[in-house]
C-alpha cells in the first residue's frame, strides 16, 4: 500500500467534510507525489473555488497518529467518519508481548 493512516474530518452539522484531510505515507517518496501531483488543483467535483494545498501536519508517522487518534472522540462516532488505520500499531504488539503470558 502507499498508505497506512487515513482521516477525513466530517462536520457533524452538514455531514461534509471539512476540506482537509490527514493521510500517513509509508513512504516520504509518495507524499511529494502527491504534492507535485495536485498541489494548485482543483477538485471538479466539488461546487468550490478552493485548491488543493498539500503540507506536512504536525503529527508525524503512523505511530503518532495511532496513539493521537485511537482514544479521541472521533473514534466514538458514526464508524464512516472514524479516522482510518491500515495496520496494526508496532507499539501495541509489543506491549501485548510483554504483559503476556510466558
Amino acid at each position: 500500500g502507499t498508505y497506512d493512516f487515513l482521516y477525513l474530518p466530517i462536520d457533524p452539522e452538514t455531514n461534509a467534510n471539512r476540506g482537509y484531510a490527514f493521510i500517513n505515507f509509508i513512504n516520504p517518496s509518495y507524499a511529494w507525489m502527491m504534492r507535485t501531483t495536485y498541489e494548485g488543483r482543483k477538485m471538479g467535483k466539488f461546487n468550490s473555488d478552493k485548491v488543493v494545498s498539500v503540507v506536512p501536519a504536525a503529527l508525524q508517522g503512523f505511530e503518532a497518529n495511532y496513539s493521537h487518534y485511537s482514544t479521541a472522540r472521533v473514534m466514538r462516532g458514526a464508524p464512516q467518519t472514524r479516522p482510518l488505520f491500515l495496520r496494526e500499531c508496532q507499539k501495541v504488539k509489543t506491549e501485548r508481548r510483554r504483559g503476556g503470558r510466558r
